[in-house]
């Protein structure tokens, strides 16, 4: 990877294409960039290479060809996969596991407490501090790993279904928690889903990542600026959005 853009852009994804086993294509001369403080959501079929886009941006996979460029030489990334109980310390209480990124940090042990204290309130509502995390459900446990990235200030987020085990009243608490974070920290964030509610609300650009052509069928600019709501939802642009994505979605399953 290198590091020599503008500074306004953040990563740039520049004419890539991704191969499973050398052989097997799965992304296209795909480009785009996420500029700082953007959300850009990426929405697609199973199979379409979402999270292979992920894995590149971390460095876990190399395109056979075009080139991604960070802003930073070496950023910190908060990286969320899909399976959120492989980065959880199960045995560990939620303060542990929130805090754990701190621990390579110059902080107090009362700082450290607190900030987890208060990401626990925030983010995970009914749990406590001093709970073991193997005794919550899958979704208590997402938000615990959502909420050890926010913990660690990230200069990005890379985040695959972060909030796929999450019931709808905590997404929608964490969404908001999210965006926060985004405003206060001016960070960036690719943001994966298959919920195109939970894009629209998060998202400042939706990538409609087609499996046949193996690329973006098109980008969507989100036409309404943070904070958004429920209510927003029901706006006539937002339900032409979510027309046209069902549309698309529908299209690449037949």
């Amino acid at each position: 990877m290198e590091a020599t853009i503008n500074k306004k852009i953040i990563i740039s994804v520049q004419h890539v294409s991704l191969n499973y086993n050398k052989n097997e294509q799965i992304i296209n001369n795909l480009s785009f960039d996420v500029l700082s403080n953007e959300c850009f959501c990426v929405l697609g079929q199973n199979g379409s290479g979402k999270s292979t886009i992920l894995y590149s941006i971390i460095n876990q996979m190399q395109p056979i060809s075009g080139i991604i460029k960070l802003a930073q030489k070496k950023p910190v990334i908060a990286y969320l996969n899909q399976d959120y109980r492989q980065s959880n310390l199960l045995w560990e209480t939620v303060i542990k596991n929130i805090t754990y990124p701190l621990l390579f940090q110059n902080i107090t042990e009362s700082d450290k407490d607190e900030l987890g204290k208060r990401i626990i309130e925030k983010l995970c509502l009914d749990v406590k501090p001093y709970q073991k995390v193997f005794k919550l459900s899958g979704g208590q446990q997402q938000l615990i790993s959502l909420g050890r990235a926010l913990i660690s200030n990230p200069d990005i987020m890379i985040c695959d279904e972060p909030l796929s085990a999450v019931d709808v009243t905590r997404s929608l608490n964490a969404l908001k928690q999210v965006e926060e974070f985004r405003k206060l920290k001016d960070f960036p964030i690719v943001w994966v889903s298959h919920n195109i509610d939970e894009a629209l609300l998060v998202s400042d650009k939706i990538g409609l990542l087609s499996k046949t052509t193996k690329n973006f069928h098109k980008i969507i600019p989100n036409p309404l600026i943070y904070p958004r709501t429920i209510e927003d939802l029901a706006t006539p642009e937002m339900i032409n959005i979510k027309k046209e994505i069902i549309e698309f979605l529908q299209t690449e399953t037949n």
